[in-house]
């Protein structure tokens, strides 16, 4: 009858009609109609969708014939046996006994009835329904997927504490190895829901001692991570063996900890005798809050702890602290350390080294972020002697910053180590002019300046012997006696334009000029011919040396290996940067994996735990940030941060000096612009330590990270160039003109310069035209010096064109010879 109220001709067209109009009846409350319509369908298509329709809505409607009903007319397989398992569950769910029972016996095949009886389980044991519940049991035929259905339905009892359903589970498992496995994996839902009735019957269903034992262990852990510290003294007093127990509260503290659960803590802790596993208990506490960065769980634990164990409680989160760079972390602590009021902690050594190589690494980066409250509380704990002890060992580590913050809490600076050695020596020793600057800017005692060691070098005999230059112009601005054994020094080091600008202070004239240069630039012969000619040679005898792409790849990746190797040795963010790790430049003889005499391997280290921010690059969002402004390529401090980025190491066997790098992480990239020049990705920059002449607090923009990647990607004419220049500045200048204020960066820079200009121009970089480039090259670096009206710059910088690159020793002026490269 209802088909004649549809009068469309068109079957296909009708049937898609019906659909919509199932589903308005449906939602109008009529299944009857619905069901009715579906019926009269002929798609079988549309027809499934009609029958899923009303059955969908029959099950959140109660329509229970209806809905067993219209599943018997779909006929997809798959969508039936969705929508069978569907109906199931929602009838286990709602208690629709004998709509479950027509449909588990008509089920089209056993395989079927099962899969969804066991997942019908957990809701029946969950909910409570017990008749069903044993209906579901008894229904499965495969005794593996029954063995499933009772882990299933024992979990849901114990989940919602359903004894009833939970005992006639327990009853109906005949295998007591099944049962025990069904047991213990819903052990830890009951006790951490804190189901104490059915979590008894669990334990009391598991009869093997080993697996009762481990059972009470799970509940213990799983009842302390809810916090549910009752139930947690009544599993504690069954586990009697205290080894077990020990491991046991080891566990549950640390995931007690997780939560911040301090009752459920103190708990467990009290059920300990040993002092030893008490505090190993606290370890696991004390770390998951601060890496966390719970410190309010960490402060009220604190005043829980038994009195005996504070203040290595306190002991194990600074050392946590430290080692992690939580820096925050660490203020809270010594705040707490500075304000204590309990008797048990007052009086007690500081909990940490001052000179702790971690902690002085960390303070540093404090310092250079403009945080110094952790300095002021550890100054506060520490004697002066402490004090003393960690200045030394932040500059002889080149923790400039560090340092320099450290003056102020020193009550005599000019005091000794053993050895007779000052801070002042020490920082002349090491190069640090800006520790050496601010030292003799609160020496006390003008006559210190000239102190001697056990051995009788002063601090300027020190910066001599390691041809500090600019080290010892302070000394000797400041009053410092040159002596011939000095100016010795320098000679025996090889620094022979320093040597001869101590000679000239020491006599009072100089004892060499430099050598006029009479070699007129203008008569060089420009003949194209004859430049491609020589040029064609040149490249064979660079290609024959091994200066070619396929040497540079080999080498590279001997350079990954090492980093890789270094990484995993210091457990450390280093990177290797320089001539080693870029593959072009490490050897200017041959291209071979072996180290120049004269040269090095560069490493990078980031800093842990620091991350700046730079005005025209940080994205960051948020008010707090302290974002840095950028001149000239520097970033400005409040402290000084060191004028030289390296630490060295010498040599040592048959592994080559070594150049160590500590950079602090931006959170950006930098000027972008001219990265994509050259780079298609981008890299985030860092700082590292350096500064522009008469200038002690700076900070310099580093690309090192993008150098590489473009110094890798030449090809061997671009790599050969960038040999011939480095020869250039670093060879031919020094030795014919003396002149020694270019460095390798130079050479780097003018052949990023080249780079650009030819970019568009690929034919350019041919064999034929290598001499032709590095005129060009020359040129362009005269070309520089001849524009910049500053004799201590040389040219400017590839990345920040509006920073300056500066000559070796620039801003010392004076009659010291080789400081203009010009």
């Amino acid at each position: 009858m209802l088909a004649g109220f549809l009068p469309v001709s068109d079957s296909t067209t009708r049937d898609k009609l019906c659909v919509s109009v199932v589903r308005l009846s449906v939602s109008s409350g009529h299944p009857a109609t619905a069901y009715e319509l579906a019926k009269t369908v002929r798609d079988a298509e549309c027809k499934d969708q009609c029958c899923e329709i009303v059955i969908a809505d029959g099950c959140k409607q109660s329509w229970r014939d209806t809905i067993a009903d219209a599943l018997e007319l779909v006929s997809d397989s798959k969508r039936k046996e969705r929508l069978y398992n569907y109906i199931v569950l929602t009838a286990t769910r709602n208690g629709w006994r004998e709509l479950l029972t027509r449909l588990l016996q008509t089920a089209s095949h056993p395989n079927l009835r099962d899969r969804c009886c066991k997942e019908a389980t957990l809701v029946a044991a969950n909910e409570g329904h017990v008749e069903i519940l044993s209906e579901l049991l008894n229904s499965v035929s495969d005794p593996e997927m029954k063995n499933k259905c009772y882990r299933k339905g024992i979990t849901g009892a114990a989940m919602s504490d359903q004894k009833e359903a939970l005992a006639l589970l327990l009853h109906t498992i005949t295998d007591q190895q099944v049962k025990e496995r069904c047991c213990i994996k819903a052990v830890g839902v009951a006790a951490r829901k804190g189901h104490e009735s059915s979590l008894s019957q669990l334990l009391a269903a598991i009869a093997n001692p080993d697996s009762k034992i481990q059972s009470y262990k799970d509940a213990t852990i799983c009842a302390s991570a809810d916090g549910r510290s009752e139930l947690v003294t009544k599993l504690l007093q069954e586990i009697t063996d205290p080894v077990v127990r020990a491991e046991c509260c080891s566990a549950a503290v640390s995931r007690a900890a997780l939560s911040s659960h301090v009752p459920t803590i103190v708990t467990l802790l009290a059920a300990l005798d040993d002092s030893r596993a008490k505090l190993e208990c606290l370890k696991e506490a004390v770390v998951n809050a601060i890496l966390d960065g719970r410190m309010h769980f960490f402060s009220d634990l604190l005043q829980t702890v038994p009195p005996e164990l504070r203040h290595q409680y306190v002991q194990i989160g600074v050392r946590t602290s430290i080692e992690n760079a939580r820096s925050e972390a660490l203020t809270v602590i010594l705040r707490g350390l500075s304000d204590v009021q309990d008797p048990t902690l007052q009086g007690c050594k500081p909990p940490v080294s001052m000179s702790d190589p971690a902690l002085l690494r960390l303070l540093n980066g404090d310092a250079v972020k403009r945080q110094a409250e952790n300095l002021a509380l550890l100054a506060k704990l520490h004697p002066e002697k402490g004090r003393h002890a960690a200045l030394l060992k932040s500059i002889e580590a080149g923790h400039v910053s560090l340092a320099v913050s450290l003056l102020p809490y020193m009550a005599r600076i000019d005091s000794s180590d053993a050895q007779g050695i000052t801070a002042l020596m020490l920082a002349a020793r090491h190069g640090h002019d800006q520790i050496v600057h601010a030292v003799l800017a609160i020496l006390a005692d003008p006559a210190a300046v000239n102190a001697q060691d056990n051995e009788g070098f002063t601090a300027l005999s020190m910066a001599c012997r390691a041809g500090h230059v600019r080290v010892a112009k302070y000394l000797m601005d400041a009053g410092a006696e040159l002596k011939p054994r000095d100016v010795q020094l320098a000679s025996e080091g090889g620094h022979a334009d320093f040597h001869a600008f101590l000679l000239w202070k020491l006599n009072g004239c100089p004892t060499e000029t430099i050598p006029e240069i009479k070699f007129d630039l203008q008569q060089i012969r420009d003949d194209p011919n004859e430049d491609q000619t020589l040029s064609i040679a040149l490249h064979k005898l660079l290609n024959s040396a091994g200066f070619t792409q396929q040497r540079v790849v080999f080498q590279t990746r001997m350079a990954d290996f090492l980093q890789s190797l270094a990484k995993l040795l210091t457990k450390s963010e280093i990177v290797m940067t320089g001539s080693f790790a870029d593959g072009w430049g490490n050897n200017l003889v041959k291209l071979n994996g072996r180290t120049a005499a004269d040269s090095d391997i560069d490493w990078t280290v980031i800093v842990p735990g620091v991350t700046l921010h730079l005005q025209g690059g940080c994205a960051c969002s948020g008010a707090s940030i302290d974002r840095l402004s950028v001149d000239e390529g520097h970033v400005v401090l409040e402290v000084a941060a060191g004028s030289s980025p390296a630490i060295a190491a010498d040599a040592c066997g048959m592994r080559p000096a070594m150049d160590t790098c500590y950079a602090f992480q931006c959170c950006s990239e930098f000027c972008a612009d001219r990265c994509s020049v050259l780079l298609s990705d981008h890299e985030k920059v860092h700082l590292v330590r350096a500064t522009r002449p008469n200038s002690n607090s700076d900070l310099r923009v580093s690309f090192s990270f993008h150098e590489k990647k473009i110094i890798r990607q030449l090809n061997t004419i671009q790599g050969q160039l960038f040999i011939l220049l480095k020869f250039v500045c670093k060879r031919l200048l020094p030795r014919l003109w003396r002149t020694q204020g270019l460095k390798t960066y130079n050479a780097k820079t003018l052949l990023f310069f080249i780079m650009e200009r030819h970019r568009l121009t690929e034919h350019v970089w041919q064999p034929e035209n290598l001499i032709s480039l590095l005129k060009e090259s020359l040129n362009l670096m005269l070309q520089f010096m001849t524009d910049s009206p500053d004799p201590d710059i040389c040219m400017p910088h590839f990345f920040m064109p509006k920073a300056p690159l500066f000559v070796k020793n620039a801003g010392i002026g004076g009659n010291y010879l080789g400081t203009n490269a010009g």
